[in-house]
């Protein structure tokens, strides 16, 4: 049933006449505000002293409206109390029902109540509705708000987390009945119960799939700023990173506060409370820009909502270094670029195209100047420029003390000059022996026998060119020799009974022939 909150309530701002056919309202006096155009049909006006109690009662219908202010009202009848015009004063009321049809619209001043029922607004064609405001004031502005409360009008509650303050529908209909149904809805949830200092919310948009009738949840605006992307169930961000998840596992965050040092990542089942987590039971990678440094982190599963130990996977740095396995960079020169290798492996070049460059891999040295230990421990470097090869080592030195480079081998630009520095070779000493002995070349070159009784031996390398130098004592009696040596004029030389003879044995073919001379004999 109608009752006064569902019309259009005014009170009249000068002084009126209602006449017998007619009635005319002078839009700068704007006495009923605009009445409404009703477009051939009928609207209604009732005028009264008073809302509540009225003493005196006027009704009006009309069905026209001519005029752009001031208002012809046409085709006007009226009932009233007593038998004579009523003459109605400023500060009088004026109910009019707002659901008549109108091209012009209607004016509300003050609050419009509906209890329980819909509000429609019906137009052909593009139904545009619009609120307006008008003031000078930089707050001044058009406002629609819903209002949410548990409990009663009369008895009003807080709300709870959970509540829904306001939801927006877009509905259509598939058939000419209509029936509607919903194709998307915004709606604003509470996250926290509210008190007077907490009043946390959370916006979702949701859309239906094609081919379904099911309104779903798709994106989400969580109370800290923080955006899900098909991920309505966002993680615990820490309030210093803002997030956007995307479905289920994979993230972009940013540094919340602008400022230097801050840091931007692309990052699979991770993210931040305080500490780094896992979303969920299995591996973790990430991709982060800081301090002008790209990075790339990875993990391995570990358990939901369970603290993440990063691996260092591999480093841009800002000078254009690459570091793999490696969390720091070392303070290499500007005239090199360098890629560094786990702990202390390095690969690095002249940083400029130029003639007279150099290439190097290195174990445990670095060059910011100079060069350097890594660690407390030996160094290798192997080096190429100039058309030429480098091999160089040094003895274990204190990190990040300066490196005395010894070249034990250089390979000169004609690919045939080599220079061998600190050259030796080892040495295997049998000592006093007999029977069976074997010259193995995987222990050394040069090996020193003395005979206490027949000794038979046998030669083994797994080179195919090398040499054996032997240093025999005492071999003049009862020495056999391998089948495979080829003596220098066919015949086995006569060694020193009692003294030291030199033998030499070379080998081009892997030990299968061994050319053997007696170097010299006699030795005391």
């Amino acid at each position: 049933m109608a009752t006064k909150e569902n019309f259009v309530h005014v009170t009249i701002d000068a002084t009126v006449s209602i006449g017998a056919s007619s009635i005319v309202v002078d839009a700068g006096i704007s006495p009923f505000n605009t009445p409404i155009d009703p477009s051939g049909e009928t609207a209604t006006l009732v005028l009264l002293d008073d809302p509540d109690t009225p003493t005196k009662l006027e009704i009006v219908t009309y069905t026209g409206r001519t005029g752009s202010g001031p208002y012809t009202l046409t085709g006007v009848s009226k009932g009233e109390e007593g038998t004579s015009d009523q003459s109605w004063a400023a500060g009088d009321h004026v109910i009019q029902a707002p659901t008549v049809a109108s091209a012009g619209g209607n004016t509300i001043e003050g609050d419009l109540t509906v209890n329980n029922g819909d509000v429609l607004v019906t137009q052909d064609g593009v139904a545009i509705q619009s609120i307006q405001s008008f003031g000078t004031g930089a707050t001044d502005r058009g406002v629609f708000a819903f209002r949410r409360a548990r409990g009663t009008q009369v008895s009003p509650a807080g709300i709870n987390s959970g509540d829904v303050l306001g939801t927006w529908f877009f509905n259509g209909t598939a058939d000419s009945v209509p029936t509607w149904g919903a194709g998307a809805r915004i709606e604003a949830i509470t996250t926290q119960d509210w008190t007077g200092s907490a009043r946390g919310t959370k916006l979702t948009f949701s859309t239906v799939a094609d081919g379904t009738t099911t309104l779903t949840a798709h994106m989400t605006i969580n109370h800290d700023g923080n955006i899900g992307i098909g991920n309505s169930s966002l993680q615990a961000w820490s309030s210093i990173y803002t997030a956007m998840q995307l479905g289920g596992n994979c993230s972009f965050f940013a540094t919340t506060a602008e400022g230097a040092g801050t840091t931007n990542a692309y990052i699979n089942n991770a993210y931040f409370d305080g500490t780094w987590k896992y979303v969920s039971t299995d591996e973790v990678s990430s991709y982060t820009q800081v301090n002008g440094e790209h990075r790339f982190y990875s993990a391995a599963s570990g358990t939901a909502d369970t603290a993440i130990s990063w691996n260092n996977g591999m480093r841009f740095g800002v000078a254009g270094h690459l570091s793999i396995g490696k969390a720091t960079f070392e303070a290499w020169d500007s005239s090199y670029t360098a890629l560094q290798l786990g702990g202390t492996t390095a690969l690095m070049g002249t940083t400029s195209e130029a003639v007279s460059t150099v290439s190097c891999f290195m174990n445990n040295a670095y060059y910011d100047g100079a060069w350097k230990y890594l660690v407390t421990d030996e160094a290798t470097r192997y080096q190429v420029g100039n058309g030429e090869h480098y091999f160089s080592m040094a003895a274990s030195g204190t990190a990040d003390t300066t490196i005395t480079w010894t070249h034990a081998l250089i390979v000169a630009i004609d690919g045939i000059t080599t220079t061998l520095k600190s050259y030796g070779e080892t040495k295997e000493a049998k000592g006093s022996v007999s029977g069976a002995q074997t010259l193995n070349t995987a222990n050394g070159n040069l090996f020193s026998v003395t005979a206490t009784g027949a000794i038979t031996f046998t030669f083994t390398t797994a080179f195919t060119t090398v040499g054996i130098t032997l240093k025999l004592t005492n071999g003049g009696t009862n020495i056999t020799w391998p089948t495979s040596v080829d003596w220098a004029g066919g015949t086995a030389p006569t060694l020193t009974t009692t003294g030291v003879d030199i033998l030499t044995f070379i080998t081009d073919d892997g030990g299968t022939t061994w050319y053997g001379f007696l170097a010299g004999a006699n030795f005391s």
